[in-house]
Formats: structure tokens, sequence, C-alpha cells
């Protein structure tokens, strides 16, 4: 704080200059004298007292909002040349004056602190000189950033950093905005507003993509209050896609399959225990997104109606594509010699049913889809003849939905249908 008044009296060419911080000195006061020629040095004086009153009122009452304002010293700062700018009862040419010496003061000030900056940069010593996947960071690279705390230096990936500030931003316990201010995570420290900006500038000077989140809480003025009530719905679906596409398979596996239940059409898949669940998973993610978009996001919005008839059409075409998705199918082989003039089993192959149409291969006409979304959640089955065929598709499959194929160059094996069978005939030639 000092500083910025030492440039001021510089500038007004005061002597002996005197600070409100300071215990009063008479001598000190008496010797005190500045250039009295020009008339705005008067009133420059005049603003450094009241930029250290106001700065100086937060510590004695701080539980005063507006207190809290003048707590940051640049604040007090403006706040006090303001007052003098919006005077009407100073002459326009008075305030061009002290508003020149203001700028000036302001860009000495800064060029003191980018020197100190330069200096801490090149005398303190990197703590953490690589990224969170442990490669080594190059201090003077366009993507790496230099955060000083402590008298210690912090390298990060400007990548790293960006998804650091989002995740705390955006901290969402059970898709419900609890925002956090960043920290520095390796000392638990908060970062700091000046940090932040020069983050977000040094973000967008690399060229990257900008960060949406992180933009939108930039244009907020770095409010954290502000910016999740703003922002909440984009808050919501970050942390929902956080959730879908972050979560291991083992978590998402059996709400997928409640998801599944739940449509008319689906629920008629009948997918085997076999089938592998990181695969099954990995297929059916961009529909759960969609899913938990209708059931998590926020209420009313146009977004959920949409998504409904999306989902509700896209599952259907997706059953439509394969309705035997899923299943197990037995593969007999038989050995190419014949044994006693029979053919012997040489193995059975156990296959799964795998062939699936992607997510973003099903095109839906948003203007001729079905939009009577509401079967998706209600037993009401518009269709049913349609169903009751698919029903009797299957109703021939066995309690555990098997089949038994052969290989092309084999005759009818209708007298082997059964599985216990083929297994005796399996033990009868490893017997021979």
């Amino acid at each position: 704080m000092k500083t910025f008044f030492n440039i001021l009296y510089k500038l007004i060419k005061a002597n002996n200059p005197l600070y409100s911080c300071d215990e009063f000195n008479l001598e000190k006061y008496l010797n005190f004298s500045y250039d009295y020629e020009e008339k705005e040095n008067s009133h420059i004086i005049s603003m450094i007292n009241d930029i250290h009153f106001k700065f100086k009122k937060n510590i004695t009452n701080s539980n005063n909002n507006i207190d809290k304002f003048y707590a940051n010293f640049s604040n007090a700062k403006f706040v006090s040349l303001n007052s003098i700018l919006d005077n009407s009862f100073y002459k326009n040419e008075l305030k061009e004056k002290i508003l020149t010496k203001y700028c000036l003061a302001q860009k000495y000030y800064f060029a003191f602190v980018k020197l100190a900056l330069l200096y801490r940069l090149k005398k303190y010593k990197k703590v953490v000189d690589s990224d969170l996947l442990l490669n080594p960071l190059d201090e003077y690279s366009k993507n790496t950033f230099v955060i000083i705390q402590n008298n210690s230096k912090y390298l990060f990936c400007l990548r790293d950093l960006v998804n650091l500030i989002e995740s705390d931003i955006t901290y969402s316990p059970y898709f419900y905005a609890e925002s956090k201010w960043p920290i520095n995570p390796y000392n638990k420290q908060q970062l700091s507003k000046t940090n932040l900006y020069n983050i977000y500038f040094k973000l967008r000077e690399s060229h990257r993509p900008m960060s949406i989140l992180f933009h939108c809480f930039f244009k907020t003025s770095l409010n954290l209050i502000k910016f999740k009530y703003e922002y909440e719905g984009l808050i919501r679906e970050n942390s929902i896609k956080q959730y879908v596409y972050n979560t291991s398979y083992t978590e998402l596996y059996t709400p997928i399959k409640k998801m599944l239940k739940n449509n008319q059409y689906t629920k008629l898949l009948k997918i085997d225990l076999a089938f592998p669940k990181a695969k099954f998973v990995e297929i059916f993610r961009p529909f759960f997104y969609y899913y938990c978009i209708i059931n998590y996001d926020i209420i009313g919005t146009n977004k959920i109606y949409l998504y409904k008839s999306l989902l509700f059409n896209k599952l259907k075409k997706f059953y439509e594509y394969n309705k035997n998705f899923g299943k197990k199918y037995y593969k007999v082989v038989y050995h190419d010699k014949k044994l006693n003039g029979k053919k012997s089993i040489k193995r059975i192959e156990t296959i799964i049913n795998m062939d699936y149409i992607p997510f973003h291969n099903i095109e839906i006409n948003i203007v001729n889809s079905n939009m009577n979304f509401v079967l998706y959640y209600g037993d009401d089955i518009s269709d049913t003849n349609e169903l009751e065929d698919d029903t009797n598709d299957t109703s021939d499959t066995s309690e555990l939905e098997n089949d038994i194929i052969e290989t092309s160059d084999t005759s009818d094996i209708s007298d082997t249908s059964d599985i216990s069978e083929i297994n005796e005939d399996l033990e009868q030639d490893s017997v021979s």
C-alpha cells in the first residue's frame, strides 16, 4: 500500500511524506511540503487519506458488507478516485489532471509489481516441477503456468490447472451445485483472484479451446455465489456428464440395466449374464447420459422433453436393429473325419450376439419422431401386436435362452439338440 502512496507523493513532489497509518509526528508534519502551484496536488493528498481510511475501516468493522468491499486495496483506490470524478463541484480540467497523475502512479506501480514478480520467479525454488502424470515441465513453455505460494514455485500444466479449477467450481454432490473456491492441490491453499485471472488470460493466449465453465466463472467476476446461481443448469449438466463418462463400469452396470427395463422395447432383450460388463456399459453410456438428463436435470426445461423423445426412439431402433442382442448361442464343431461312420463332436463354442448399432449412428428425425414419449415410463403400450410378435419369436427358447447352432459343413443335428446329450457324446469321445 505504501508503495502506491510513495509514487503519488513523488509525482506531486512531496517532501517528508505523511502516512495515515504512522503515528503522529509534529516535526515531520511541519516539514511536510509539496508543489503548491499545481492545484490538483492537494486533492491527491486528500485522496490518499481517503483510500487509507476506506481500507482501514474494514479492519475495525468487518461485519458490514460494504466494508468487505473496501478490504481489497484496489477497490478502495478506485472508489476514492470515482468520488472525485463524479463530484459535480470539480471542474473537468481539474479532474483530468488528477486522473492523469493517478494513471501515471498506476503505471509505475504495476511496473514495480512486475519487477517483483520476475525477482520471485528467479529467486524462489521450485517445489513441484512435473504435471499430475509426473511428466517434467518446462517453466518457460507456453503451456506451463507458475503459481507462487509460501515463497515457493509450483509448476502446472495449463490443461491440468483448468481441470482442477473446473472440478472445484462445479463440485456437485448428488448433482446439486456446491461450488468451492479453487485450491492448490499440493498445499491445499486457495488460489488468489490474481492467479485465477492470470490463468484465464494465459489460456486465451495459448489458443487452446476455452473452458466454457471457467469462462462463465470469469464473466461473474469470479463471484462464486453468483456463478452457482446464474449457471446452475450448466453445472448440473456437467456433473451428469462427469458421472456418466468417468464412473467405472462396475458402478454403472446396474443403473443401465434398470434403464433398459424401463423401456417397452429394450426390456424384451435377453442379455445373458456372461455378456462382458465393460462392453455392455461402453455400448449404453450415451443412452444412459440421456436417461440421467431426463431424471436429474433441472425440471421444466425443453431439453428434458426433447431427450425423452430421442431416447425412446433410439432405444426402439436399437432393439429393432438386432432383437437377439446379448443372447448366448452354442456352436457345435465336429471333427473332419467320421468315427465309425458317425460325426464326432470336437468341441462346443459359446457365442454371444454382440451385433448392435452405435448410439451416434441411430438417426432420428426430430420433427417426425414419435413424441409419445409417455410410453417410456408408462405401462400403456400402443404397438401391442408388434410386441406380441416379438415375444412369440423368443417363446421357443429354453429358460436359459440358449440356442444350438452348428458349422455350415455339418448335417442336421436335431437329435442332439439337448445339451446334456452333447455332453455325453463328448465324454464318450474322450474315453474312446
